[in-house]
């Protein structure tokens, strides 16, 4: 009668466990005082004036199968629209260094026209003019988070280097990044 009772209190036990990982789970993806998750611990702060597009199963597509450059180890995240009305389309690279990363999108035919590299007390970061091998010019900005093994990775695409060009030398995307743990 006894191992009733003990297999009673292991199932409860291991029920109020799953219940507690569940919470916690839920508890860290959802963004702080407003923030927007990029990935696990990346966030925009509320006050950066990012909006996440919900209906942009088009964007994604056309990002996929187009601009793509890890079949493996890459994830689609967001589409957001930036206080201009620019779209950028953020993807996470898993395991990943900021070096992984690039090596990934050069192998994926990605030229760096431009770059710079920038350094926050959380996270570091490359901001590149890049073109795809089509011609298409991208502001990108692959901002590494070395706790997690992740690469954030928010892209803006143009036909026009020019304007990208001029954003590419005033961009504060990366000013507005915080951990969100």
């Amino acid at each position: 009668m006894k191992w009733k009772y003990r297999l009673g209190w292991l199932a409860l036990l291991l029920l109020l466990t799953m219940l507690w990982l569940l919470y916690r789970q839920t508890g860290t993806d959802a963004p702080k005082h407003g923030q927007l998750n990029l990935s696990y611990n990346l966030c925009l702060k509320a006050d950066a004036g990012y909006q996440p597009l919900e209906n942009d199963a088009l964007a994604r597509i056309n990002y996929a199968q187009n601009y793509w450059a890890d079949s493996t180890g890459q994830y689609f995240s967001k589409t957001l629209l930036s206080p201009s009305g620019d779209t950028l389309l953020v993807s996470v690279f898993n395991q990943a260094s900021l070096r992984k990363a690039e090596e990934a999108l050069r192998a994926a035919g990605f030229e760096n026209l431009q770059q710079k590299r920038l350094d926050h007390s959380s996270f570091s970061a490359l901001i590149a003019l890049a073109r795809a091998p089509d011609g298409t010019f991208f502001l990108r900005r692959l901002i590494a988070d070395a706790q997690f093994q992740v690469v954030a990775m928010a892209d803006q695409a143009s036909r026009d280097s020019t304007a990208l060009s001029r954003l590419f030398q005033t961009d504060h995307f990366v000013q507005s990044l915080e951990k969100c743990l």
